[in-house]
C-alpha cells in the first residue's frame, strides 16, 4: 500500500496540467505529516489532519481533503463535501482544484447547473497552467452559443492541441462535433481524434472508427471506400484489445463485425499487424511512465 496511494494522489494534483502546483510550497509540519500517511495508504489517520488544515484555511489540506470525498478514500464517496472543499482550494489558487470546482459547478453538482460561472473557473485553471480546461472552457461556450461562440477559446484550446497534448487533441475533435455549432468541421474532427488515438488515447479510438465507417460512401459502389474500411478496422480492432466498459466493447464488437462483413479477409494480415505494432507501441509508454 506504499506506492498506489502516492499515484493515485499525485495525479489527483496534477491531473491534466503542464506545470506543478507552486502555491503553499512550504508546508507545515502536520501537513508533510499527513502527506507521509496518505502516501502509505493510511486514509483514516490522514484524512483528520487534512480535514483540520482544511478548516484553518490551509489550501493544499482544502484540497487533499476535496480528493477524499471525490474518490471516497476510507469514507463514501461524497460529491457535495468534494464540491465544498474544491471551491474553497479553488478561490486559494490551487490550479486543480479550480478546474475541479468547474465541473462541480457545470454539472450542477451542489445546486443547479452554472455554466458561465464554470467557464470563468475553467479559464482561471487555464490561465495558470492547467491548458486542457482551455478544451472545457471552449467546450461549453460552444454549446451555450454555438452560433456566436468566442472563437479564442477554441484558438486556445487547438494550440494545446497542437502542442501533442492526447488529452486536448481528443476534446478538439469533438468540439468539430458539435453539429450546431459553426465550426462542425467532420473532416477536422477526424483529423485531430485520430492524432489522440495515434498517441494512444483509448477514447479517441471509437469515435475515430465511427468516422470513417460512416464516412460518405464512394458513388459507385455506394459502400465505403477501402481506406475507410481498413482505418475502421483498425481503431475497432484496437478498441476491442484495449477497452474494458462494456457498452464501448459492445457498440466496438457490433460495428466491427458490419466492417468484417464488407472487407476481404485477406486484407487482415497485415492489418493485424499495425494494431500489434501500435499496441506494442502504447504498452512501451505506459510502462515508462509507471
Amino acid at each position: 500500500m506504499t506506492i498506489l496511494p502516492r499515484i493515485i494522489f499525485l495525479v489527483g494534483l496534477t491531473a491534466c496540467q503542464t506545470k506543478p502546483i507552486t502555491q503553499q510550497t512550504t508546508a507545515s509540519p502536520t501537513l508533510k505529516h499527513a502527506q507521509a500517511l496518505l502516501a502509505l495508504g493510511e486514509f483514516e489517520q490522514a484524512f483528520p489532519l487534512y480535514l483540520s488544515l482544511a478548516k484553518q484555511g490551509q489550501a493544499m489540506a482544502q484540497f487533499s481533503t476535496g480528493l477524499f470525498f471525490r474518490n471516497g478514500w476510507a469514507r463514501t464517496a461524497d460529491e457535495k463535501q468534494a464540491c465544498h472543499w474544491f471551491k474553497h482550494a479553488a478561490h486559494n489558487k490551487i490550479i486543480t482544484a479550480q478546474h475541479f470546482f468547474a465541473q462541480c459547478l457545470e454539472q450542477g453538482i451542489s445546486s443547479h447547473p452554472k455554466p458561465e460561472q464554470a467557464i470563468h473557473w475553467y479559464i482561471q485553471a487555464a490561465q495558470q497552467g492547467h491548458t486542457i480546461s482551455w478544451c472545457d472552457a471552449a467546450r461549453l461556450r460552444l454549446h451555450l452559443s454555438p452560433q456566436t461562440a468566442d472563437l479564442s477559446l477554441l484558438n486556445a484550446c487547438q494550440n494545446v492541441a497542437q502542442s501533442g497534448n492526447q488529452h486536448a487533441q481528443f476534446s478538439l475533435g469533438q468540439l468539430y462535433l458539435i453539429q450546431q455549432s459553426k465550426q462542425f468541421n467532420p473532416a477536422l474532427a477526424l483529423q485531430w481524434l485520430e492524432s489522440s488515438a495515434s498517441s494512444g488515447h483509448l477514447p479517441a479510438y471509437l469515435p475515430t472508427a465511427t468516422l470513417y465507417f460512416e464516412a460518405p460512401p464512394e458513388q459507385a459502389s455506394g459502400k465505403p471506400s477501402a481506406e475507410n474500411l481498413a482505418k475502421s478496422y483498425l481503431w475497432l480492432t484496437a478498441t476491442v484489445k484495449r477497452a474494458t466498459h462494456p457498452d464501448t466493447l459492445h457498440k466496438a464488437e457490433t460495428m466491427l463485425q458490419s466492417v468484417n462483413q464488407l472487407m476481404p479477409s485477406g486484407w487482415r494480415p497485415k492489418l493485424d499487424l499495425v494494431i500489434e505494432q501500435h499496441l506494442k507501441s502504447v504498452n512501451s509508454q505506459t510502462v515508462s511512465t509507471k
